[in-house]
């Protein structure tokens, strides 16, 4: 019985098909894109975020030098 047990356990060794080998490329390819994607996302938001605080920052200047 174990000797049955352990022939259907162990299965001989195929290496993967071509396709196989192809898509994980293309997975890797996708999954990069998505990263710079969103890093590129993520720096055009710091940079929007940083000129409106800095417009900001001029805007009650000016309206503390118009109060004077």
């Amino acid at each position: 019985m174990d000797l049955l047990a352990a022939a259907l356990l162990v299965r001989p060794y195929r290496p993967r098909p071509e396709w196989m080998e192809d898509l994980n490329l293309w997975w890797a390819a996708v999954m990069a894109a998505f990263l710079l994607v969103s890093a590129g996302a993520a720096a055009w938001r710091a940079l929007q975020r940083r000129k409106q605080e800095k417009h900001a920052a001029l805007d009650r200047v000016r309206a503390r030098q118009r109060k004077r």
